[in-house]
């Protein structure tokens, strides 16, 4: 099989990339011979990993980044602003999350249980979106992924506060494809449960594990994180150009069984 080089010599974002979905996508595109920036909350370690595993074939700078520091967002693309390469993707994978705030009573939240989601899932993409958009023009265009859910797009009960932030990520993606369209475009994935290990850092026993993976509509298991990397990879690859402005959710068919 021929390897699969598409994006070699591109330059990207990936934000959140420490673990799960992220990770993968930036080993995807790596893999595609995409040079990175990698940014990460707390831990650096698999972005070092991918550093080392990479060495001498691609580029990959990993940087601590908190989404809600406007200065701080602004400081990195910056940066990334003053090399010759521009910028020709940006994928939106952080994302806030909290045991605390799951299957929590509506009634005991507070709105800045609300604000602390909404501030990196949609404050934080608007704001790598917005210092992206001129470095991708330096290079006569480019392609936005941003990451939603299925679950809150139906409405999950035990995720009032995620719900919201995850649907206003879905209106931001369709302006941004409007607007700047046809030279950048932007879409949308929503997964549904993806086995990340949150089913063992939660505690689930195997039964309810697999009772997560027996409901997970026709698939009847969890999506695996390369299935939606790879899906990452295609809508932001040349082959998707026709592709704008979309919410693809891959979610096993959850979304219509």
């Amino acid at each position: 099989m021929t390897e699969n080089r598409d994006m070699a010599g591109r330059m990207a974002v990936v934000t959140g990339a420490s673990s799960g979905v992220g990770r993968e996508v930036a080993r995807q595109m790596a893999e595609r011979g995409c040079n990175l920036w990698l940014t990460y909350h707390n831990d650096d370690e698999p972005a070092r990993e991918l550093q080392e595993r990479f060495a001498g074939k691609v580029r990959i700078e990993a940087r601590q980044l908190d989404l809600t520091d406007e200065e701080a967002v602004r400081e990195l693309f910056g940066e990334i602003g003053r090399g010759e390469d521009g910028l020709d993707y940006l994928v939106n994978n952080a994302s806030f999350w909290s045991e605390d705030l799951w299957d929590a009573d509506p009634k005991d939240l507070k709105p800045a249980d609300l604000r602390a989601v909404f501030d990196v899932d949609l404050v934080g993409s608007f704001l790598t979106i917005r210092e992206s958009i001129d470095l991708m023009k330096r290079k006569g265009g480019g392609a936005i992924v941003n990451f939603s859910s299925s679950d809150s797009l139906r409405g999950d009960p035990k995720a009032f506060a995620y719900n919201p932030a995850q649907v206003a990520v879905i209106g931001l993606t369709r302006s941004v494809a409007r607007r700047y369209a046809p030279s950048i475009r932007c879409n949308a994935i929503a997964p549904g449960p993806i086995d990340t290990g949150w089913t063992e850092r939660w505690g689930l026993s195997e039964s309810e594990k697999a009772d997560v993976g027996e409901k997970n509509g026709l698939a009847g298991r969890m999506g695996r994180p390369d299935e939606i990397a790879s899906l990452a990879c295609y809508l932001l690859s040349d082959s998707s150009q026709y592709i704008n402005g979309q919410v693809i959710r891959a979610d096993g068919g959850a979304s219509i069984a």
